[in-house]
């Protein structure tokens, strides 16, 4: 019974076969096994190998073929896995290299699906059972991989619309709720075709939202995808609401320590956020950054007779 081979290459060819010349040169080589091996390398993953054919292109005959075959094994440039269906041997695939492979890389390699890129897939007939299993294994990882992907951004694009419809309703409290989900696709668009981080788009919602003028002419994911250009450019140019929060915090923590320091912890205790005042048996909490400051804390001295 003639069994027939599949021939797997690692180089493409089209109707020629480029030699390196460190193979041409290896004194390890015989003229026979030479010649096999590029008979191997001169087909594609196509190929039907016969020992009976190729034995025709050796005048020595098939026998030559046997002895350049455990020549170019024992030297790595080609590897055999047995074909099998069910407890039934149905021939070899052979792996064909340019540079040697030693059996522990090719078995290491062939066991995590290397080398599978050589293959013709376009039939089944081309794999043994261990390689569909390989084939198998990583097309269900990819896809795994893509849903958790896609999972992380909808999460991300779900919070960000979240976070805007609460942002206006922090300005119009009877907003009424729009679809997230579909403002979670806008976003997502946002992210995933115009690059923009989740960061990015969370920082443009704060300023929009923070801007007298866009404040009403960003109401939705749409807008701000329009309008990202302008808004970057504008945060680029003018100070955010945090920054000038934080500017007038400093500059409230330094005056409460220059204006009323010489009262003592005992009546007025400065924090780190703001000022603590005992004030008729009660302790009232200023921050540094809450609207007229100054005036609610010379009022709270006042009252206790601290001033």
């Amino acid at each position: 019974m003639t069994h027939e081979f599949n021939s797997f290459t690692q180089i493409k060819k089209k109707d020629f076969t480029i030699i390196q010349n460190e193979l041409i040169r290896d004194p390890n080589l015989s003229s026979k096994a030479f010649k096999l091996l590029c008979i191997g390398l001169s087909h594609s993953g196509k190929w039907k190998f016969y020992k009976d054919q190729i034995g025709k292109c050796f005048k020595e005959g098939e026998y030559t073929v046997d002895q350049a075959m455990k020549e170019l094994r024992q030297l790595g440039y080609l590897h055999l896995v047995a074909k099998k269906n069910g407890n039934k041997f149905e021939g070899h695939n052979w792996y064909w290299f340019e540079n040697p492979v030693n059996k522990d890389e090719f078995k290491k390699s062939l066991g995590k699906g290397g080398f599978l890129e050589v293959q013709d897939f376009s039939s089944s007939e081309n794999l043994t059972g261990i390689q569909e299993d390989q084939l198998s294994r990583k097309s269900k990882d990819l896809k795994k991989k893509k849903k958790c992907e896609e999972f992380a951004q909808s999460k991300h694009a779900f919070r960000l619309s979240s976070f805007l419809f609460q942002k206006i309703k922090e300005h119009d409290p009877k907003a009424k709720e729009p679809n997230l989900n579909t403002w979670s696709k806008d976003f997502d668009r946002m992210h995933r075709i115009d690059g923009r981080s989740w960061e990015e788009i969370e920082d443009l919602i704060k300023f929009a939202q923070g801007h007298e003028f866009w404040r009403t002419n960003c109401l939705c994911p749409i807008k701000l995808r329009k309008q990202a250009t302008t808004l970057t450019m504008q945060m680029a140019k003018e100070p955010s609401k945090i920054q000038k929060e934080a500017s007038r915090h400093e500059g409230n923590k330094q005056l409460a320590f220059d204006k009323w320091g010489y009262l003592g912890i005992q009546k007025i205790r400065f924090t780190n956020d703001g000022v603590s005042i005992k004030a008729y048996g009660e302790i009232i909490k200023i921050r540094y950054t809450e609207q007229g400051f100054i005036n609610q804390v010379e009022s709270a001295l006042r009252k206790g007779d601290l001033l």
